[in-house]
């Protein structure tokens, strides 16, 4: 990808060289400035990488810890912190460095990502900073890292058309985006349960740290939300005009079938709206009309918003004053910002996926 920001092998070779010694000279392959040279390059391209100089976080062994964790620290992160890294990256290898033939690597690297990478506040701020500099280079390689980082604005800014009909996003991009709706919900589950058994619920700082996650669960639930709200012909966008899918896009069945870089959106599409009604029963009292604006199909009437706005009729009509409600700050409040309500339909929904 041009941004390449998805759980990329490539973290994992970087990490290894800063860390493996010749054991004859006791040197690193790379040497341990290697991180600050990586970031000054490649900053503004791979915004992610924000997290290798992050100078806020708690830390210890390489971990990002709650606020005062014994024997953390803040400021830059030390070499003791690569080594845990490497650690990390490595648990259960089989004596490759190979990342393309080892499961276990492949499993690292992707928890690598989003129990670190993505807990850094200093490296999200910098992915949502330079979106407008990237976006127009966005490919289905940076989709996971837009889906776990940006929010629903600047989704609203990415998914519409320009004045003279040309997408800012492909069409793979955004189906690779509601692709990373699961992993994300499955990592954000792992994240909840490792930490509840190694601080408990009596650590304050975990306490804070697992009250925030939770509520970034929310968000991305929003950010999956209002973007299928908009693919559906049910939500219109700031500037231009909503990219709206029609039947073969959500199930991509002009390329014939479904790939790896080119999922089945209308999967996604269930697999969000599932959360999102969990979410709606953990709540209570919601009308049955929430249920149905947010699976309504306006795309049935065309692939034009302005078309639908004068042909699409009442019920449409309705159907997006209700979505838009449910997704407003006023009433979304509620649902997406609901710990007790987020959390117990993330537990439903990741078991059912059975992790």
């Amino acid at each position: 990808g041009k941004i390449n920001g998805q759980p990329d092998p490539r973290w994992y070779y970087l990490i290894i060289g800063a860390t493996l010694k010749n054991p004859k000279t006791g040197k690193t392959l790379l040497s341990r400035d290697v991180f600050s040279r990586f970031n000054k390059n490649f900053l503004q391209s791979i915004p992610i990488v924000d997290f290798f100089i992050d100078k806020t976080s708690w830390k210890k062994d390489g971990e990002i810890v709650p606020e005062g964790t014994p024997g953390a620290h803040t400021g830059g992160w030390t070499y003791q912190d690569f080594l845990g890294w490497a650690k990390m990256l490595n648990k259960g290898n089989d004596g490759s460095y190979n990342p393309k033939a080892c499961e276990d690597i492949k499993n690292n690297i992707e928890k690598f990502f989003y129990k670190n990478m993505l807990s850094s506040q200093d490296a999200q701020d910098r992915v949502r900073r330079t979106i407008r500099n990237t976006a127009k280079e966005a490919d289905h390689d940076d989709a996971e890292m837009f889906f776990a980082t940006l929010d629903s604005s600047q989704i609203l800014q990415m998914i519409g058309t320009r004045s003279e009909g040309t997408q800012q996003a492909t069409n793979d991009m955004w189906r690779m985006f509601l692709h990373g709706f699961p992993r994300y919900m499955i990592n954000a589950r792992r994240i909840l349960d490792e930490n509840d058994r190694k601080y408990g619920k009596d650590n304050k700082g975990w306490m804070k740290q697992r009250s925030k996650l939770l509520m970034q669960v929310g968000t991305r639930l929003h950010v999956a939300l209002t973007t299928t709200q908009v693919l559906a012909g049910n939500k219109n966008v700031q500037n231009g005009r909503p990219l709206i899918f029609s039947d073969n896009e959500w199930e991509n069945k002009a390329s014939g079938e479904s790939t790896a870089y080119s999922p089945n959106a209308k999967k996604s599409r269930e697999q969000i709206l599932t959360m999102m009604n969990y979410v709606f029963d953990a709540t209570g009292n919601v009308p049955d009309e929430y249920r149905k604006a947010i699976a309504y199909n306006g795309y049935k009437f065309g692939q034009d918003y302005r078309v639908l706005e004068k042909t699409a009729g009442k019920e449409w009509e309705k159907m997006v004053l209700i979505g838009n409600q449910i997704l407003s700050d006023r009433i979304g409040g509620r649902f997406f910002a609901n710990e007790d309500a987020i959390e117990s339909a993330l537990r439903r929904y990741t078991s059912e996926l059975r992790i």
